[in-house]
């Protein structure tokens, strides 16, 4: 509503506390309460003092914002001010036509222009002191009620009559006093006033709708293509509405001017677009990523990477048409994109099975599901598999399957098991049964196909630094036909490593090498039992020996067209493995692989001479106290173990020194104390602390090669040396002295 108190001069002089009618402008007489031209100019627009609160400017009140020179404008045609609801702003339109002002005051002169040149004066005037402006929101709107719901459409518009005219007929609109209005200036040109903050919301689908004569002002539509930018940049959902020219040659239409000329029903059939654009650079952002870390493009679809350069040849064709203040011009959508805030930027790839595209922590995940879990025929794995185990214990076939079964339902884990097959005959089956057993993970598809979640790699492959082609994307490795010619012998540390890391370096050519997470399971194949250096302490191992025959020539071309040319074995072994129960199955045990007659027989296999000696001495039992006197008179350290449990390492490179000389049976055999010393460790001695003083020997330092914890606590003791020294003789008598010298 108008206020009556702020009305002309000659309405004030005139009120006499006189009805009014709030419609038309008029009192109850007839007479007018604002100036005629006031109310054509509002229903020019559409509106009534009904549809819009305002107020007559007076001189004083121009005088008291402006200043003496801006109220003499009242001389060529009134003025009126419209008050923003909520708010003590208020911005002031003028009706004289806009004059070119020779003597315009020197607060409206152009910057650094201190002459008194001709300007055009402008037709709104906003209150000094406020920056940025606020919103524009008409009072007929419920504004809480429309701010409250994130799917409701809001547009903005340049005027506020328009905004109240578009609020008259239902639509939620604000306006933002011209096509820059939109902007918190100081705090740089793509950033929305507070009040358009609390509007452009997430979700929200906002409709910018500024007058028609921006077909032919190229700042209007650079303006326009900034707002909606903006607003994309927020998260909501912009649009653009193409207000048509007047029809009767006007110089330009606003939404107010549109509605009269025309009707509601026109400008709600105006179709709201997307800017082009914002089309294609969403196209492009949902396509491609920018990874920082290998300063990279990444297409998210196949999570390939390539450079920059090799990106604008693949989107060559696609253009965009980008507005500013000098003409719209074709671009390449490519070149936008690299530079827009639509871009997503990734601080590196990675690989996590069971997680999303895009984690948390601003990573590419190059993991895919490799097929849906379809029932299908798995006979041919079936098949195999019976053949492959049956000469094993009958119970390992259902302890390998738990392995497969357990690490395609926890893919996000890593398991602390691998799996080796081995058989001296050629063509036996191993690598077909792995092929079958892992078609779940894509063993059928090529390589480079990103839902490929299984690698089949060389020995060599398995101990190179350029690992990124199968290490970096990959849940199932077979390491394919393990040979000793390969000087690539899999030892306990290697296995160890290989098995129970869970990160590792990832290299490959064109790209930095970084840091990643180990998820795969291991399974390895070979003619020869020697491939792999495991002992009996071994946890990590699950062996199986493979039939030394050749399954029928039927048989595994039955499995390998079953396996790359059926395309429902992956899907099928995908169902077999998602519904397998592997019960009470805990790869994470701490008794891990089960020893099988095939796992020892590689460990004898592969045992170093001396390793297996100590391993034999070490296993000896202690005998009763009644049979020792007799066994510590025996020549040997085997007997001498029998007896006592404390021994150094000297004792056991004497008796070294002649098994490997020549003509022994170790002749060549590796041996030094530092060796003897890591291998008794290695199989649980404990070395007690200081030294000891047997009667008139040197001291010697000793280990406790069995009851470790027994005689670490005895050593510590106030009698410790003492009883130290009684046991070591015990296996040493020889040299037995009745004095005891002190010691440490």
């Amino acid at each position: 509503m108008f206020d009556i108190n702020h009305s002309t001069d000659q309405a004030q002089h005139n009120s006499n506390g006189a009805r009014y009618s709030s419609v038309d402008g008029r009192r109850a007489d007839g007479s007018f309460i604002i100036d005629p031209k006031i109310l054509e100019d509002l229903k020019k627009s559409g509106l009534t003092p009904a549809d819009i609160q305002i107020r007559s400017e007076t001189r004083k009140s121009l005088t008291e914002k402006f200043g003496r020179r801006t109220a003499n404008r009242l001389r060529v045609g009134p003025a009126y001010a419209i008050l923003y609801p909520g708010t003590n702003y208020e911005r002031t339109k003028f009706l004289d036509g806009c004059p070119v002002d020779e003597t315009a005051p020197a607060d409206e002169q152009p910057a650094g222009d201190q002459s008194r040149k001709k300007k055009r004066l402008p037709k709104y005037k906003g209150l000094i002191g406020w920056s940025p402006s606020p919103v524009y929101f008409p009072a007929a709107i419920d504004r809480k009620k429309v701010l409250a719901d994130p799917r409701e459409r809001i547009y903005i518009v340049e005027s506020e009559k328009a905004a109240c005219l578009l609020a008259k007929h239902g639509l939620p609109a604000v306006a933002i006093g011209g096509v820059t209005g939109y902007t918190a200036h100081k705090q740089g040109f793509h950033v929305l006033t507070p009040d358009l903050l609390g509007i452009v919301t997430a979700g929200r689908p906002i409709v910018v709708a500024f007058d028609s004569d921006k077909a032919t002002k190229p700042q209007v539509l650079a303006a326009e293509a900034n707002l909606l930018r903006t607003i994309d940049a927020r998260g909501a959902v912009a649009y653009a509405v193409d207000i048509p020219a007047p029809l009767d040659g006007r110089d330009k239409n606003g939404p107010d001017d549109f509605i009269v000329e025309r009707d509601i029903a026109a400008f709600r059939a105006l179709e709201p677009k997307r800017p082009s654009e914002l089309v294609e650079i969403h196209a492009l952002a949902d396509t491609y990523g920018y990874v920082e870390l290998q300063d990279k493009m990444i297409r998210l679809s196949d999570v390939q990477l390539f450079s920059e350069q090799h990106f604008h040849r693949l989107e060559a064709q696609r253009k965009v048409r980008i507005a500013s203040a000098r003409g719209s011009r074709e671009a390449q959508a490519s070149e936008v994109f690299m530079t827009s805030h639509l871009r997503p930027n990734f601080k590196n790839i990675t690989y996590w099975p069971g997680r999303p595209r895009i984690l948390p922590d601003g990573c590419v995940n190059r993991w895919s599901r490799t097929y849906p879990e379809i029932k299908g025929n798995v006979g041919p794995y079936l098949r195999l598999r019976d053949f492959i185990f049956k000469d094993s214990e009958p119970w390992l076939a259902h302890a390998v399957e738990c392995l497969f079964a357990y690490k395609y339902q926890n893919s996000g884990e890593k398991l602390p098991l691998s799996f080796f097959l081995f058989s001296d005959t050629q063509g036996s089956g191993k690598s077909a049964y792995i092929l079958a057993a892992c078609a779940a993970w894509g063993s059928g598809m090529l390589p480079e196909d990103p839902r490929n979640n299984f690698r089949k790699v060389s020995p060599r492959e398995l101990d190179s630094t350029f690992n990124g082609h199968w290490a970096g994307a990959c849940e199932m490795v077979l390491g394919d036909e393990l040979t000793t010619r390969d000087n690539f012998v899999l030892d306990n540390e290697r296995l160890k490593d290989m098995v129970s890391r869970r990160q590792m370096t990832i290299e490959d050519k064109h790209i930095k090498a970084y840091g990643g997470f180990d998820f795969m399971l291991y399974s390895l194949t070979s003619n020869s039992p020697r491939s792999i250096r495991i002992n009996f302490r071994d946890r990590r191992m699950l062996c199986v020996h493979a039939p030394e025959e050749k399954p029928s020539q039927g048989l595994l071309q039955d499995v390998y067209a079953w396996i790359f040319k059926d395309p429902t074995s992956g899907p099928a072994m995908a169902y077999y493995w998602a519904t397998f129960d592997y019960g009470n199955f805990n790869p994470f045990d701490e008794q891990g692989a089960p020893m099988t007659r095939a796992k020892e027989e590689v460990i004898r296999a592969n045992a170093h001479a001396v390793d297996e000696e100590l391993e034999l001495l070490l296993s000896t039992l202690r005998l009763p106290e009644d049979k020792i006197k007799q066994a510590k008179c025996l020549p040997g350290l085997h007997s001498k173990i029998a007896c006592c449990d404390l021994f150094s390492v000297q004792d056991f490179e004497e008796h070294f020194s002649a098994r490997t000389a020549p003509g022994g049976s170790l002749y060549k055999s590796q041996v030094s104390s530092n060796y003897i010393r890591e291998v008794l460790k290695r199989y649980g001695a404990r070395e007690l602390s200081g030294t000891l003083q047997p009667p008139g020997r040197s001291t010697v330092r000793v280990l406790a090669i069995r009851n470790q914890a027994k005689w670490l606590a005895v050593r510590e003791g106030s009698e410790g040396h003492r009883a130290c020294v009684e046991e070591y003789l015990v296996g040493h008598p020889e040299r037995q002295d009745s004095k005891f010298s002190g010691g440490n």
